[in-house]
């Protein structure tokens, strides 16, 4: 019906923006977007654009009027963030690229907007010593068969997506014997890099073994007696539990997967093995908002001491100032 609705209101020369939405929204499910992922998209759209305006109405000056309004919004946490608001700004200037595709519109009159705000980029880690206390409490817990530590645990020595680890199956923990090896199966995920395998360390290995014996291949690893997959809440609640107990700085679920890229970069793992650990498509998204600075100025500083004078240059780069550091950094970043 969707064609035929569209052929009607071209002819009509009108186009009010939630028939735009929906059409939209429909498009993008049979591109196989997540069901949740759309919902999110909906949510997006429907709140920030005017359900009845024409689509051929929107100039630039509305535009920004439209987005101006959206920056300044308050909710009852206060304002909106700048990642917020610009993502909000991103999915319409994607929606307004389909309909010129579709011959609906002219031209993007969102292009020409200007977002506004810095976006923070990562998430607050926990320092080495903090993350030890952490570990032992989990592997502790794990131990005692509490399912919620076993989770954290893994996410911690794999650094999946919340999402990832929640909708693991039995089946996809597999147990190479030959290679003494055990890997966790990622089919689907956030993008195209996300169809992965990664290795996890043996001592978590064999806690999940324990944890899926005598399972079927198809039930959920974690939260299997609910109907539906778990949201992200299930970690963030486990660990913000264990924080608090711990007495450690808060920091949510997502940032062990940039305590993971840290902890690898620090540990000598190169760059592009932990991008792919990571599901990313590049080092850079893995540098900009997973792995702390220093982390990954160290592997530059490593990677730098090897390429000149092999293993005995490191020592003489961990010897110099913060300025000199500095300085060599600004030099790698230039002839890079």
């Amino acid at each position: 019906m969707i064609p035929v609705l569209q052929q009607e209101l071209q002819k009509e020369s009108r186009w009010p923006l939630h028939l735009a939405i929906d059409s939209y929204l429909s498009y993008k499910q049979q591109e196989g977007l997540r069901e949740s992922s759309v919902r999110c998209l909906a949510r997006r759209l429907r709140g920030f654009l005017p359900a009845e305006c024409d689509v051929k109405s929107v100039d630039v000056q509305l535009a920004q009027a439209l987005y101006q309004a959206e920056s300044l919004r308050r909710t009852s946490r206060g304002p909106l963030s700048a990642a917020t608001h610009r993502a909000v700004l991103r999915n319409t200037r994607e929606l307004w690229r389909w309909l010129q595709q579709q011959g609906l519109c002219n031209d993007n009159p969102w292009q020409q907007v200007r977002p506004v705000g810095r976006i923070q980029s990562g998430k607050s880690q926990l320092r080495h010593q903090e993350v030890k206390r952490l570990e032992q409490q989990l592997f502790s817990d794990a131990q005692s068969g509490q399912e919620g530590a076993l989770a954290l645990l893994l996410q911690l020595y794999t650094g999946l997506r919340s999402s990832e680890l929640l909708g693991l199956t039995v089946r996809d923990v597999e147990r190479i014997d030959t290679e003494s090896l055990t890997l966790v199966w990622i089919e689907r995920g956030k993008t195209k890099h996300a169809r992965r395998s990664v290795v996890v360390f043996a001592p978590v290995a064999a806690l999940l073994h324990r944890h899926c014996a005598m399972r079927p291949g198809e039930q959920r690893v974690f939260a299997a007696a609910r109907t539906k997959q778990p949201q992200p809440g299930y970690l963030y609640k486990r660990l913000a539990a264990y924080c608090q107990k711990l007495k450690l700085p808060h920091c949510c679920p997502h940032a062990l997967r940039g305590l993971y890229a840290t902890l690898a970069i620090d540990g000598g793992a190169p760059s592009h093995a932990v991008a792919k650990a990571l599901g990313h498509g590049s080092f850079a998204i893995t540098a900009k908002h997973y792995a702390s600075p220093s982390a990954v100025l160290s592997a530059q500083f490593r990677s730098l001491a090897a390429a000149l004078h092999g293993s005995e240059a490191l020592s003489i780069v961990q010897s110099l100032s913060q300025a000199e550091r500095e300085l060599l950094r600004k030099l790698l970043g230039s002839c890079s």
